[in-house]
């Protein structure tokens, strides 16, 4: 978090998603209290779901940060949430984060995760100095360029249009890398092997199907095997390549349901589509491991510790992924991954 503010900081100039305060929004009985019912408000009802960011500690000149200006008492986070719940609905969500930047007390407002527009005043909202009445109820606002006006009629059908329109569906995922010991006992004496495979959750209330492709680049030191070639050769070694006639052939199965490439030390697989529109389809709120099936092994030699490292790159594609597929990068050291 604190490098995207950073980043923020030096590059980016005031526009719909930033905004730059030299002083904190007062409460109580100030004068100006109800300037920040206006900002925020505007800020969530921007139809972009990026989110937005109003830096406390910051002088702007000509839209880009200038002066730093140090925040002696940070104001609770709980009391600024209480006066925009009291005077606005629905509930806007927002962080109030304190951070440091060049030695200076600053803060920020994060606005997110606000898909629920328009953010209207609920009811009418007095000047604190001679009560009359500031913004009424039903009005709201709206972040415009650097500059905020009030909502009119093309903002509310631009709103509602939005609305209709389905959602981004790539927060509906959460996927864990399951990198495992795939058994106790090593083999031919000098090389353990791992699972390399996904845990993949649907957290939402609804289905969710993807195609899903994974690429794995392993150290020099390090050995790939499919389970099913790794498992026949264990299996003829053992009973079944003594007394073959009381054992069935084995198959591998796997092939119906992957397809695993291997060029150099780099390892691609993705799953079948199998007579359905999508290779994996999760039901709402469940989950499923062995993406993979577990087929990927990777053997790390016993006897020496030399460069043990894999990289793992996912891409999820779906038609609900309305930002593009969906990536994620991982790394593991298989000398410190003793699972």
């Amino acid at each position: 978090m604190l490098e995207k503010l950073v980043e923020i900081i030096k590059y980016h100039s005031e526009s719909i998603y930033v905004d730059f305060k030299s002083l904190e929004y007062p409460l109580g009985k100030h004068e100006k209290k109800n300037e920040f019912l206006k900002d925020i408000s505007a800020m969530a009802n921007h139809p972009s779901n990026e989110p937005k960011y109003i830096f406390i500690g910051i002088k702007a000149r000509n839209g880009i940060a200038a002066e730093f200006c140090d925040i002696e008492a940070i104001t609770d986070q709980a009391k600024y949430q209480q006066f925009v719940t009291d005077n606005i609905e629905p509930k806007i969500n927002f962080d109030y984060i304190p951070f440091e930047y060049e030695g200076k007390k600053l803060a920020v407002f994060l606005i997110s995760n606000n898909q629920d527009r328009p953010y209207l005043f609920r009811k009418n909202v007095q000047k604190s100095t001679d009560q009359t009445v500031e913004f009424k109820e039903g009005d709201g606002f709206i972040r415009s360029g650097t500059s905020t006006r009030k909502l009119i009629r093309n903002d509310f059908e631009e709103i509602y249009l939005r609305r209709l329109e389905p959602r981004d569906r790539q927060t509906d995922l959460k996927i864990t890398p399951n990198v495992k010991l795939y058994s106790q006992a090593s083999f031919g004496d000098d090389t353990e092997f791992y699972t390399v495979d996904f845990i993949i959750e649907n957290v939402s209330s609804k289905s969710l199907g993807f195609d899903i492709e994974m690429k794995l680049v392993y150290s020099k030191d390090l050995i790939f095997r499919k389970k099913y070639d790794l498992e026949s050769a264990t299996t003829e070694r053992g009973l079944q390549s003594i007394y073959p006639q009381y054992s069935s052939p084995k198959v591998d199965t796997s092939i119906l349901f992957l397809n695993i490439s291997e060029k150099g030390n780099s390892i691609s697989a993705s799953r079948n589509k199998r007579n359905s529109k999508y290779a994996i389809n999760i039901s709402q709120k469940d989950f499923e491991e062995d993406i993979f099936l577990n087929e990927i092994l990777i053997g790390r030699p016993t006897k020496k510790h030399g460069d043990c490292s894999i990289n793992l790159e996912v891409i999820l594609r779906s038609n609900d992924f309305k930002e593009g597929p969906l990536m994620y990068k991982y790394e593991f050291d298989l000398n410190n991954h003793l699972t």
